[in-house]
């Protein structure tokens, strides 16, 4: 069961949301799923919905190797915002009511007298303002392309690196062509010289795939050094199943 955050949080807010805090009075002793309450967990109490907490840093425990995993926190608006690094500051995110965990790891930690799951996904509960990142997505860096094209050469097919790959244009920018990622793709040396300022047809190569804006799943890992399959599995299905597109563009 995940929280429903009422319609005040914005127009990209999930199209699938359940009432929050259900059963907050109840006393049935349910244990809390990887999705669920995080009120109690394995009969321990924690924290209500939107009840801030006070917790000495030195009084939590960290099970089950917990200290690998880190949190996806979004915009008011569910937009994108950071990727906490650190478990300890994304559960003291949800324990100081600044945000709401619409996913939880199986993972847990500890203190004297309560147990907590860890937070996958937060929402923050009040807008923070940010730069826009619209065109962080939009433009064709050396970095977003490689990774769209999975380090393959777009003509011939051969592994690339960041440091021997290059770009190319589809259209050169000789003939109009645009700086877009609908416009460039990752290539080889050989295959850029070989194709110079010409389009596939005039220089008689074949496009394996046609150039595309990025996926979710490749912003998340164009703004990441390293993404665990555990969390983007964990990220992406949260995402999915509450229908949240991360960025507006």
């Amino acid at each position: 069961m995940g929280f429903g955050l009422g319609s005040g949080f914005g127009a990209n807010a999930p199209r699938h949301q359940d009432a929050a805090g259900a059963g907050a009075g109840d006393d049935n002793g349910d244990e809390a799923s990887s999705r669920g309450d995080p009120r109690t967990v394995a009969g321990r109490p924690t924290a209500r919905v939107g009840q801030p907490w006070t917790v000495a840093p030195a009084s939590l425990e960290c099970l089950q190797g917990a200290a690998v995993t880190r949190c996806m926190v979004l915009n008011a608006s569910y937009e994108y915002l950071n990727i906490e690094d650190s478990w300890f500051d994304s559960l003291m995110l949800v324990l100081e009511g600044k945000a709401i965990p619409i996913e939880h790891y199986p993972e847990v930690v500890r203190s004297q007298h309560c147990t907590f799951q860890l937070p996958a996904v937060v929402v923050m509960r009040y807008q923070v303002m940010v730069k826009k990142r619209t065109k962080l997505f939009q433009m064709p860096t050396k970095k977003a392309v490689f990774i769209r094209d999975n380090f393959e050469c777009q003509y011939c097919g051969s592994r690339l690196t960041m440091g021997a790959g290059t770009r190319d244009h589809v259209v050169p920018r000789a003939l109009k062509g645009p700086d877009s990622l609908t416009n460039v793709v990752a290539s080889c040396k050989p295959c850029n010289g070989r194709k110079a300022n010409r389009t596939p047809e005039q220089a008689g190569m074949v496009l394996r795939n046609r150039p595309r804006p990025l996926t979710d799943e490749e912003k998340i890992r164009c703004v990441l050094k390293t993404c665990r399959s555990k969390e983007r599995q964990t990220w992406l299905g949260c995402l999915k199943r509450l229908g949240i597109t991360l960025w507006s563009n």
